[in-house]
């Protein structure tokens, strides 16, 4: 065959960077001789191969699905079991509280955004209530985990620029985060 393609061929099982078991993709005919078809990864597209590996749409929809799915589930694991660590500096008339903006559900959820990677909407948040005091806060999400239990975010809210126990003759401030 003339240029740089091999066959089309479907997908024996998912191969990185190539496509899914079931598609039809072009490769370099290299490749396809020395690395995928020796070891069982890919077939070339013979109407036979076609027939015997390829997958219907609504079997490749099926797959996808099921793999969204996992992914979503994995994602609402992760916000039930993780935490959020959000640092405000200490009012100097009460040491509970502190100086400067509440934190409110659009800091959680920026500061979601950045930790864990996990982007919320602010429909997720069931209350629009602000933490005004430093601990530990349970915020209730309008997410539901496959067993029907509802999701409650983790959010600690510390000081900023604690002191740091260190050895005698040297000092130091934490850095804090903020949100």
């Amino acid at each position: 065959m003339a240029g740089p393609f091999a066959d089309m061929y479907p997908g024996m099982q998912d191969v990185k960077g190539m496509g899914r078991q079931g598609d039809v993709v072009q490769v370099k005919r290299g490749r396809m001789r020395h690395e995928l078809y020796p070891v069982g990864d890919a077939a070339y597209a013979t109407p036979e191969n076609i027939a015997k590996y390829a997958l219907t749409e609504a079997e490749k929809q099926s797959r996808d699905a099921n793999a969204q799915e996992g992914v979503l589930e994995k994602l609402l694991w992760a916000l039930s079991k993780k935490s959020v660590i959000l640092t405000r500096r200490a009012s100097s008339k009460d040491p509970e509280r502190f100086v400067g903006p509440t934190v409110s559900p659009e800091n959680i959820r920026k500061s979601v955004l950045r930790q864990m990677g996990i982007q919320l909407d602010p429909s997720h948040f069931l209350t629009n209530a602000e933490i005004k005091s430093y601990g530990t806060f349970k915020v209730p999400l309008n997410l539901r985990l496959p067993d029907d239990r509802q999701i409650e975010l983790t959010v600690h809210v510390d000081r900023r620029n604690k002191e740091v126990q260190v050895t005698p003759g040297t000092s130091a401030v934490a850095a804090g985060r903020s949100a």
